[in-house]
């Protein structure tokens, strides 16, 4: 078998539905079949050798990830710590290629953030930006946001963010799209590609050594991270949820190290692959130590339409049709109810993302 096989093997597949047995022993049993698939590698080409040289490498990050699950479940948060930080020292290789270079506007592209909320709301450009330090209360258990910790969340589609909130009345988003502002960037940890992907990557290449099939190995070297944080929740309502225990670990070390502005990642809620660029979500973490307002570094970073209640940006939002460039330009493929496949720039989505993306953006 080869690494090509092998990430395109439903055993790699993320994100993971719950199996009915607790989350650690999926994760274990996971973890384990993937380094004994890793380990069974017979090919010689370079991606083969190179992934199955590193299989020390993944048995360690996984065993660390587990420790730190195990800890948080027996409320030892300094244990929990101490091993997730083990574990991104096992993985430290292998998160310096997945570290991006700085990424500006045009490098990122457009994000967009929703609010449900009644037409007659009238909400403002801070009432869709992160929930404000002296509401920190608000701050529920969500896949990366750390308990009591703002945290600004943003997806790359309006149709994500849909995906996302559990397919809600679209009559009840309120929409916002959200640019990096002029001369600034952002260092982001790209967890944002599906394995498959990363096979494909690997066979457009030959399997020869290169940035994009060295970007792949990295990948496919995390795999124990990137399945951690990609579990389905379990128990939709539940007050605490265990599929977030090891992602807000992770964004407590990136909170800690400051070595990244965010997270890229792919979206846990959408399992077609057609649009991949468009089904991907970031989450900017909020500076700790504020009581009041909003992060003054996310408030420099980002500029933001004003928000408008998606049924009145369809009824009265500018004459745009669906040969235009801001819609054209919204390429992939959605399959949202199995087998109906449709282009993107057929879609409302796209052309309510080309409405709002002709309006001014301002700071928060």
């Amino acid at each position: 078998m080869d690494a090509i096989t092998l990430l395109n093997d439903e055993l790699c597949d993320l994100p993971r539905a719950g199996t009915g047995i607790p989350f650690g022993e999926s994760l274990l049993s996971a973890t384990n079949l993937y380094c004994e698939a890793v380990a069974s590698l017979t090919a010689q080409d370079y991606a083969s050798t190179t992934l199955k040289s590193h299989l020390p490498a993944i048995r360690d990050l996984g065993h660390h990830l587990l420790a730190a699950h195990s800890a948080a479940l027996a409320g030892q948060p300094g244990t929990a710590r101490d091993a997730m930080h083990s574990a991104m020292a096992s993985a430290n290789q292998h998160l310096n290629v997945l570290k991006s270079k700085p990424v500006d506007q045009d490098g990122i592209g457009p994000l967009f953030r929703v609010r449900r909320a009644s037409m007659n709301a009238g909400l403002d450009r801070s009432q869709v930006f992160h929930i404000p330090y002296d509401m920190r209360h608000r701050v529920g258990p969500q896949r990366y946001s750390m308990p009591g910790v703002p945290m600004l969340y943003l997806s790359s589609s309006i149709y994500t963010c849909w995906e996302e909130l559990g397919r809600a009345e679209l009559d009840d988003f309120w929409v916002s799209s959200l640019k990096l502002a002029p001369d600034t960037a952002v260092v982001l940890l790209d967890l944002g590609h599906r394995p498959a992907l990363m096979a494909a990557l690997i066979n457009a290449h030959g399997s020869k050594k290169c940035p994009l099939v060295d970007l792949a190995i990295a990948h496919a070297s995390l795999w124990p991270l990137l399945a951690a944080c990609s579990f389905v929740r379990t128990h939709p309502d539940g007050s605490f949820v265990e599929e977030y225990v090891i992602p807000q670990l992770l964004t407590a070390y990136l909170v800690e190290t400051r070595e990244f502005d965010g997270i890229r990642y792919f979206s846990s809620r959408v399992t077609f692959h057609g649009a991949d660029l468009l089904t991907t979500n970031f989450v900017f973490p909020s500076d700790p130590g504020h009581a009041l307002g909003y992060c003054p570094k996310l408030s420099s970073l980002f500029r933001l339409s004003a928000p408008l209640p998606w049924s009145m940006v369809r009824v009265l939002g500018p004459g745009l049709n669906r040969g235009h460039p801001l819609v054209r330009g919204r390429q992939g493929v959605i399959d949202p109810f199995g087998g109906h496949r449709v282009e993107y720039p057929h879609t409302d989505f796209a052309l309510v993302e080309a409405h709002i993306l002709e309006m001014p953006h301002e700071p928060v």
